[in-house]
């Protein structure tokens, strides 16, 4: 059986010309996601699928930043995925976003005045 020798090319160009399938297939995110019990957190999985053009939008904004500095932007998308993008961004959301409910653990009471 004859091995393809473009195999590596032909994933790393896949790669380079979808962003999404990088942003979904992203080993680190992946890792994110995953609580150290290794059980995957509902909220930052919901997170994590629902961000993807905020987190392209953002890595754009790099290139023209790099661009307009002079430089020529090299930066691939995988690069900028394994700089973790994610938990600055997850930590700005309030805990009603992240699918925290405070009324699950405290729950109302009622004040009865005869």
């Amino acid at each position: 059986m004859a091995t393809n020798p473009f195999q590596n090319y032909i994933a790393s160009e896949f790669l380079e010309t979808q962003p999404r399938a990088t942003y979904l297939s992203s080993p680190f995110a992946e890792q994110w996601q995953t609580r150290s019990t290794g059980i995957t957190d509902p909220s930052k999985r919901r997170f994590y699928q629902s961000s993807f053009q905020d987190i392209y939008n953002d890595y754009l904004a790099k290139l023209g930043t790099q661009a307009r500095g002079g430089e020529v932007p090299s930066m691939r998308f995988r690069d900028y995925l394994a700089d973790d993008p994610f938990t600055e961004r997850f930590s700005r959301l309030t805990p009603m976003q992240k699918g925290i409910y405070s009324q699950d653990y405290n729950p109302r009471t009622r004040q009865i005045y005869y």
